[in-house]
């Protein structure tokens, strides 16, 4: 019985978990502004996915960070990141994309910087399997 019990989880472990990982996508601060484009590709409406976005502070100077935002009505971001990282240092922030209906969904992360911004433009497909 107890081997049919973990035969069954290791099945549904995939189905079970709450997100699954897209990877991470890591941004070097510039002292310009800077455009990215990230695609969720297709998740299941009701999961989710999510991504790591690591900001990177400049080998030689500190990086004020003024703000941090999400957009897009399928988008939530949790970040660790501190008003100020020292030169050299990163931070994480990660982006969940949950479609909770079929079709294209676009968002937007923005880092607000010391003089600059880093604009992340995100897309997800919701679909039903």
């Amino acid at each position: 019985m107890k081997n049919l019990l973990a035969a069954l989880f290791l099945v549904c472990a995939p189905v079970l978990s709450f997100a699954q990982s897209m990877g991470t996508f890591a941004v070097e601060a510039k002292p310009v502004d800077q455009y990215y484009r990230y695609s969720f590709g297709s998740v299941n409406v009701g999961f989710n996915m999510y991504a790591d976005f690591t900001l990177t502070a400049n080998p030689t100077e500190t990086l004020e960070v003024k703000g941090i935002s999400i957009s897009g009505a399928m988008y939530d971001a949790r970040t660790n990141c501190p008003k100020v990282l020292n030169p050299g240092q990163t931070c994480t922030t990660r982006v969940y994309f949950t479609p909770r209906m079929e079709g294209g969904h676009w968002g937007r992360l923005l880092f607000v910087l010391n003089d600059h911004n880093i604009v992340i433009d995100l897309f997800g497909n919701g679909w039903k399997h």
